[in-house]
């Protein structure tokens, strides 16, 4: 095995500004905040396997688990969690302890921290400034690494989170223009949060690169300057791994059809059992063959003119060139949403059969659900305490 000289890290080439930034022996925590659906599970999971060979070349993905989880995540959820108030003060210090705890005297001089919904708090919770003075506490210098798609892939990927979860109710192409002017689209706006303690340390990394062939993680840990390490622990198969598919129209329809039968929400876990036997039972009647796809030429052209002078700003400042240059063209291919069109008489006979499956065996019904009521107060409760908290 080669050894790597851990007393010095790589010199780095930032592109925002043009010019070099060196990071000669300086101790890093790199910050990967999403955007989410953006191969963000399969990096994580190439770091959460190999975290103790990672420890031995100077790389440190801490396990940040409060004590009232059964199970560890691949990411760093439970903090992010803690950080936007779904999770109680108490929880917030303990898990900031244990980061803290992590840092302090050790040999490593690379930190990595990735939860992909940590570009989605709002600026007034100061989570950056956080961040920025904890490393800075323990002598490290804070980064941002940030992953991003065309906001047409993004919105189509947001609208197939939801589906999996059991959260909506509408087809695609009503949700889709709703979408669009929410704030996680506008990439400068997050960047602009993050970048504020440290302007000039960020990493952008697009999820379809026109410049490169590569594996998103190995591009990733190359924009890094951690590919010398990387490549040494995680091999090319692992490196080019994809988690987290995309369902198929059958399970995206079903899945809607069961949250209409619901009253109200069904918890994170519970639906993601519910979906995946969802998907199991359209697989055995030899359906879902091919990815959901709702999006059309239309579509996508309505959404690259609304964000086209923004993204050609945000490219010139990440990579100095335009958005185009940079971020492969969206490939149109065949819409198969069914609520988009009919389906025919025995597809639509296997809609209706799956629904109903999976409806008695999860026993959801329209029904009012206590224990679910008890659970939508209890996070609008947190959320509000949280929110009152950073006011403060």
């Amino acid at each position: 095995m080669r050894v790597v000289d851990l007393t010095k890290t790589p010199r780095l080439n930032f592109r925002p500004t043009g010019h070099g930034v060196d990071f000669t022996t300086v101790r890093r925590a790199i910050v990967h905040i999403g955007t989410p659906r953006t191969g963000t599970t399969s990096v994580q999971a190439n770091l959460s396997i190999h975290r103790k060979e990672l420890r031995r070349v100077g790389i440190l993905y801490p396990e940040l688990t409060p004590r009232s989880a059964s199970t560890p995540h691949l990411s760093h959820q439970y903090l992010g969690e803690a950080l936007d108030g779904r999770r109680s003060r108490r929880e917030r210090a303990e898990l900031l302890s244990l980061l803290a705890e992590a840092l302090g005297p050790t040999d490593i001089d690379v930190v990595i921290l990735s939860y992909e919904g940590l570009c989605l708090l709002p600026s007034f919770y100061g989570v950056p400034a956080i961040f920025a003075e904890l490393f800075a506490r323990h002598g490290f210098k804070f980064e941002v690494l940030l992953t991003v798609r065309s906001q047409a892939a993004y919105a189509q990927s947001q609208y197939l989170w939801r589906c999996q979860f059991l959260r909506e109710k509408r087809a695609f192409s009503e949700a889709f223009s709703h979408d669009l002017p929410q704030r996680r689209y506008d990439y400068s706006a997050i960047l602009n949060d993050w970048s504020r303690p440290n302007p000039d340390r960020f990493h952008v990394v697009p999820v379809h690169d026109r410049t490169s062939t590569e594996p998103l993680a190995e591009r990733i840990f190359a924009q890094l300057g951690l590919s010398e390490r990387t490549k040494q622990i995680m091999s090319a198969e692992e490196l080019s791994r994809m988690e987290n598919r995309s369902p198929g129209p059958v399970t995206v329809e079903v899945s809607r059809r069961v949250r209409t039968r619901s009253l109200l929400s069904i918890e994170q876990d519970r639906a993601i059992a519910v979906t995946n036997f969802i998907q199991g039972e359209a697989r055995l009647r030899g359906l879902d063959s091919e990815p959901f796809q709702g999006l059309n030429e239309e579509m996508i052209a309505t959404v690259s003119a609304k964000f086209a002078v923004s993204n050609d700003k945000f490219a010139q400042r990440v990579w100095g060139e335009a958005w185009s240059q940079r971020v492969a063209p969206l490939a149109v291919d065949e819409v198969n949403e069914f609520g988009a069109r009919p389906a025919e008489p025995a597809v639509a006979q296997c809609l209706e059969e799956i629904a109903n499956l999976a409806c008695q065996k999860f026993g959801i019904s329209t029904g009012v659900n206590f224990a679910s009521v008890k659970q939508v107060f209890g996070v609008v409760d947190r959320r509000v305490r949280a929110l009152n908290k950073a006011l403060r």
